[in-house]
C-alpha cells in the first residue's frame, strides 16, 4: 500500500459560502482600488463576489473638502454578460454618500447571487462627489454568505 506524505491533502477554499465577510480586495485591512468616475465596460473591472449574497460596504472621507464624497455600486452577471447599475428589492439605486469628515458609513445591500461588483465614483444622492483622495478618502469592499 502506498501511503501519502502528510502534506499531500485536500484544501478548501471559501468559494461561494462564507460566514465571516472576506474582503474583495484581499487581506482583511485592505481597501479596494480608488473608484473611477467611469462606468464599469470590460467583464473583468471591479471585484469577483464569488456569488456571496452580501454586499458589505465602508466608505470614509477623513477630510471633507467640500460637498463630501459618493459612490454607485453597479453588478455583473455572467447570464447576461452586460453591467448594469444594482438596485435593492424597493428598487432604491445601491448608492452611499459620506458629508461629514470623519463619519465612516457602514452598508451591508444584498446581492444575491451576483458575479462582479464595480464602485463608481459619482454624484449621487443630492451631493455632488469630490474628487477622491487616496490619503483621505477609504472605500472597503467585503461579501458573506451569512
Amino acid at each position: 500500500m502506498v501511503s501519502k506524505a502528510n502534506t499531500d491533502y485536500t484544501r478548501y477554499s471559501s468559494w461561494g459560502r462564507t460566514r465571516q465577510p472576506k474582503n474583495l480586495a484581499g487581506a482583511h485591512g485592505t481597501q479596494v482600488t480608488a473608484p473611477s468616475t467611469a462606468a464599469p465596460a470590460a467583464v473583468t473591472d471591479g471585484y469577483a463576489t464569488e456569488n456571496q449574497r452580501y454586499l458589505h460596504v465602508r466608505l470614509m472621507d477623513k477630510v471633507k473638502a467640500s460637498a463630501g464624497i459618493g459612490i454607485k455600486i453597479w453588478g455583473y452577471n455572467h447570464a447576461f454578460g452586460v453591467w448594469s447599475p444594482l438596485t435593492d428589492i424597493t428598487g432604491t439605486a445601491l448608492e452611499m454618500k459620506v458629508t461629514t469628515a470623519n463619519s465612516p458609513i457602514l452598508r451591508v445591500f444584498e446581492i444575491s447571487g451576483t458575479d462582479r461588483v464595480y464602485f463608481q465614483q459619482a454624484n449621487v444622492l443630492s451631493i455632488t462627489s469630490d474628487d477622491w483622495s487616496a490619503g483621505n478618502d477609504e472605500l472597503h469592499a467585503a461579501c458573506s454568505t451569512f
